[in-house]
C-alpha cells in the first residue's frame, strides 16, 4: 500500500515565513518514481494558486520614474519593497464573493515611517479572508508633513505573470489624465519557492526492489508544504480523471488490463 510520510518540516525566519517539509511517496514500481515525481515538482511549481499585487497607485506619481519630495526612498525602491509583501489567503473561494480584483487603500500623515503592518490592517477594511504574514516589512518613509496615499490591486491566480505596461498607461493617461497612473509590476502568484526531488531504491516486506520518492518542498509561508501537495494531487487526479469517464477510454483499458492478467497468468 501506497503512503505519503513526512518526514522533515520547519519555519525559517522571525515572521513565520519559507515553510520547508520533506515528504516520502512509497513504495512505487521501479521508474515510476521519476514519472511521479517530473509530474508533483511541474504543478507544484506552475499549478498552485496564489495572491500578488498586481498594480500601484502612490500619490500623484504618474510613472514609476518620478519621485516625491516627501518620500525619502525613489519610486523604483518603493516598488520593489512592495513586491516583497506575501499575501495568505483561501486556496479555494467556490463559496465567497470574490472579487477579480481587490483595491486596497492606504492614507497617512507624515512624518512616518511605513510598513506592510499598515496595509494588513487596511486590508481588513475590504477583505476578511487575506492577510499580509510579513506585516514589519519596511516600505518607505515620509520625511515632513505630508500626505501619503497608496493603492494597491490584488488579484488571484498561478504562476508568474508579467505587467503589460506600455500599451495599459498610454490608455489611461489618455482617458484620466488628472488621476495618478497606476504602475503595474510584475506578479508571483505561486507560493511555492523550491521543489525538488530524490529517488532511492528500498525493498518491500517481500524483498522485492522498490523505489521511494523524496519530494522537498519550499514555500513563502502562504500556504504550508502539506497544503501545496495535497493540492497538486488534487490537480493531477482532476486531469486525469475525466479520461475515465470516457466509454471507449474504459473499454480501452479494461482490454489493457485484462491482457496485462493474462500475461501474469502464463
Amino acid at each position: 500500500m501506497k503512503k505519503i510520510i513526512c518526514t522533515e518540516s520547519y519555519i525559517k525566519g522571525k515572521e513565520e515565513i519559507n515553510h520547508y517539509a520533506s515528504f516520502i511517496i512509497e513504495p512505487l514500481d521501479s521508474g515510476q518514481s521519476i514519472t511521479f515525481g517530473n509530474a508533483l515538482r511541474r504543478t507544484l511549481l506552475s499549478e498552485i494558486s496564489g495572491y500578488s499585487i498586481t498594480g500601484i497607485r502612490i500619490n500623484n506619481l504618474r510613472h514609476e520614474f518620478e519621485n516625491s519630495n516627501q518620500i525619502r526612498e525613489d519610486t523604483l525602491e518603493i516598488i520593489l519593497n512592495i513586491k516583497e509583501i506575501i499575501i495568505k489567503g483561501p486556496l479555494f473561494l467556490r463559496n465567497r464573493n470574490f472579487k477579480s480584483k481587490i483595491i486596497v487603500m492606504l492614507s497617512v500623515d507624515g512624518p512616518a515611517i511605513i510598513t506592510a503592518g499598515l496595509l494588513n490592517a487596511s486590508i481588513k477594511k475590504f477583505s476578511n479572508f487575506l492577510n499580509i504574514i510579513n506585516p514589519s516589512l519596511y516600505i518607505c518613509t515620509l520625511t515632513n508633513k505630508s500626505k501619503f496615499h497608496l493603492e494597491l490591486d490584488i488579484t488571484k491566480s498561478k504562476g508568474y505573470k508579467i505587467a503589460e505596461k506600455s500599451k495599459f498607461i498610454n490608455l489611461q493617461t489618455l482617458m484620466l489624465p488628472l488621476r495618478p497612473c497606476t504602475i503595474l509590476i510584475d506578479s508571483i502568484y505561486t507560493p511555492v519557492k523550491q521543489a525538488n526531488f530524490n529517488i532511492k531504491k528500498i525493498n518491500d516486506t517481500k524483498g522485492n526492489i522498490k523505489e521511494s520518492l523524496c519530494i522537498n518542498i519550499l514555500t513563502n509561508g502562504a500556504v504550508t508544504p502539506l497544503k501545496c501537495l495535497k493540492e497538486s494531487l488534487k490537480l493531477l487526479l482532476e486531469l486525469f480523471f475525466p479520461f475515465f469517464l470516457d466509454s471507449n477510454f474504459l473499454i480501452l483499458y479494461n482490454k489493457l488490463r485484462l491482457r496485462k492478467n493474462n500475461k501474469e497468468n502464463d
